[in-house]
């Protein structure tokens, strides 16, 4: 063995960690914990991670996302995840910036396969022009939280929230990501995946 074997093996390990722990990041192992405490409404709640996954458009890596769920709360599948009246929540941390008018159009658009127009106008109107007044840029931030038997929550990081009290329109957000109809079926395995 020559005498720089030793240090190429080394150099190679070192780049196939570093290759690993990219991977980990970009499915959101290094950005959401297993376990979290949160506020969920006035209540201080713990939550399970589900899974997670990266939502793709075409080749480019738009956000990581994670789901929870309260706690103890046991589900098997996507449409009792998504049917749930318990405290969760999905975490998004955006790979790349995304003008509002284009986050608008995106949930307006999964929103109504699953829920065509009239259903829920007046909350998905409220939900559009909270997404069209900015845009988000690599790194920000949104939390989407279902608070039980009060409704939906949005929350993006250093800009406004919205708090829509209807508990099916919040059930009914979750089906972008749990439903027949959603943002993709690898999306939603991956967020399926520790359950």
């Amino acid at each position: 063995m020559s005498k720089c074997a030793p240090a190429l093996l080394f150099c190679l390990s070192l780049l196939s960690l570093e290759e690993f722990g990219a991977q980990a990041t970009a499915q959101g192992g290094g950005l959401f914990p297993a376990l979290i405490e949160t506020k969920v409404g006035e209540e201080s709640v713990k939550l399970t991670r589900t899974g997670t996954a990266v939502r793709k458009k075409g080749i480019f890596r738009v956000y990581s996302v994670a789901s929870y769920l309260e706690d103890g709360v046991k589900v098997r599948k996507g449409a009792e995840l998504a049917d749930a009246d318990s405290a969760k929540q999905l975490q998004l941390v955006f790979l790349r910036g995304v003008s509002g008018g284009e986050m608008a159009q995106t949930f307006h658009s999964i929103f109504r396969q699953n829920h065509p127009a009239p259903a829920f106008d007046d909350e998905v109107k409220q939900v559009l022009e909270m997404f069209r007044r900015t845009s988000v840029q690599s790194g920000d931030r949104v939390w989407l939280t279902h608070i039980p038997k009060v409704g939906f929550h949005c929350r993006r990081q250093g800009k406004e929230d919205l708090l829509i009290k209807n508990v099916d329109f919040s059930k009914a957000v979750w089906e972008n990501y749990f439903g027949k109809r959603n943002v993709s079926e690898d999306v939603k395995r991956g967020l399926l995946s520790e359950l």
